[in-house]
């Protein structure tokens, strides 16, 4: 920053500074890019060919290279018949405060007692300079800045305006209005900033809030949920049916084995029945002699009805446990499947939260993306704005270049 406002101060092309012999120096381009070349070598040849002056805004050494309109001597230089310090101040012959008004097409015929005319050297103003180029008007402004009419052949400039913007003239709406017209360095300035902002758009049709990647996601987990919740119903309503039918095989189960033993106690009664109804038939009719005998062999048929009985109790209570045990068991299956299906269909479940991490990652991405083009496109539009004024600078540092060549060889 500080080097940038002592550039500003330097005088007659002098627009750089570089150490020369140990201290900050002005210099102009050419001499800046010999000592950034060869180093030492670069700043003897520039203390031999530049003027040595002393620049009297900064007090800083100045190799402008008007060396020939200067002989230097052990206090400082003279101009013509004046002589001067290394400060710029008269010390000796004829005093003028235009240390140029000896010089060939500067002062000619000026009466040096009498106010001096305007040196160019020292009313040149590049920024102002570039205006004038860019309206046309630049003989206008070096006449008024000292350039004698006659050296105006001297100061024909090759810059190419079409790289500047050239105002408009006169009124828009009255009689004599010209539009003005945009250089290349605006259309380029221009183009790529519309390019910036065509990224801009279409990374928000792609990634910003209503955009492509926000809707698609936004679709796809609708689409899954309404998947999940139909995975969920069609679970619940199966949790549901299977109650239904374990509740129906436990109640079927308990009314086949109340049948079972119902149907076991009537044939237990009929057979009981036929074997009193026979032992009382034999009883009669083989009188009291063998009414013992008889009476044994009822017994035992009676134990044999009871026997059967026991079993077919037996046979039907186990029946019943094996079906009450199986029913169990699918009930235990039915309710790790209602489990799973709300673990991974339920509100807070595995599917949902899948579906919500997706989501969530997706439009992250998209955000990420879109943050990434508008910085993208941000850097663009810097970067156009900083080649266009680094364009601008570049011609106007050529202009100044061109009009102390110029002013030297006008003298």
């Amino acid at each position: 920053m500080a080097n940038r406002k002592l550039k500003n101060k330097g005088r007659y092309g002098d627009t750089e500074i570089r150490n020369v012999a140990g201290r900050k120096s002005h210099v102009n381009r050419k001499e800046a890019k010999a000592i950034d070349l060869y180093g030492m070598l670069g700043e003897r040849l520039v203390q031999r060919e530049g003027a040595g002056t002393r620049n009297p805004r900064t007090g800083m050494p100045e190799y402008h290279p008007f060396r020939d309109m200067h002989t230097h001597t052990d206090t400082g230089y003279t101009v013509g018949s004046k002589e001067y310090d290394n400060e710029g101040n008269w010390i000796g012959g004829q005093e003028s405060s235009n240390i140029y008004s000896d010089q060939t097409g500067f002062g000619e015929g000026i009466d040096n007692d009498s106010t001096p005319s305007l040196d160019p050297a020292d009313e040149f103003d590049k920024d102002a300079y570039m205006e004038a180029i860019q309206a046309g008007t630049e003989d206008a402004y070096l006449t008024g800045i000292g350039v004698t009419d006659d050296k105006l052949e001297y100061f024909k400039t090759n810059i190419n305006e079409a790289y500047l913007d050239t105002p408009a003239t006169g009124v828009e709406g009255e009689e004599g209005y010209v539009p003005g017209e945009k250089g290349f360095l605006t259309q380029e300035k221009e183009l790529t900033e519309a390019g910036a902002t065509l990224s801009e758009t279409q990374a928000g049709k792609l990634y910003g809030p209503e955009g492509e990647a926000y809707t698609g996601a936004q679709a796809a987990f609708d689409i899954g949920e309404r998947g999940v919740e139909e995975q969920f119903r069609s679970g619940e309503e199966a949790y549901r049916l299977g109650g239904l039918g374990i509740t129906e095989g436990r109640r079927a189960a308990g009314a086949q084995y109340g049948l079972g033993m119902e149907q076991a106690g009537l044939g237990a009664r009929r057979s009981l029945f036929d074997v009193k109804q026979q032992g009382d038939v034999a009883t009669a009719r083989s009188g009291l002699a063998t009414s013992g005998t008889i009476a044994a062999t009822t017994g035992r048929a009676q134990k044999g009805v009871f026997q059967d009985y026991t079993m077919q109790q037996k046979s039907l209570a186990e029946a019943r446990g094996s079906a009450m045990t199986g029913l169990g068991i699918q009930e235990q299956g039915l309710e790790s499947d209602w489990t799973g299906t709300q673990a991974q269909y339920g509100t807070e479940g595995i599917a949902m939260a899948g579906l919500t991490e997706d989501l969530r990652s997706t439009k992250a991405s998209a955000d990420i993306s879109y943050a990434g083009a508008m910085g993208q496109a941000d850097i663009t539009r810097t970067g156009a704005q900083l080649d266009y004024a680094t364009g601008v600078s570049d011609i106007g540092q050529t202009a100044e270049e061109e009009f102390w060549k110029n002013l030297t060889a006008s003298g």
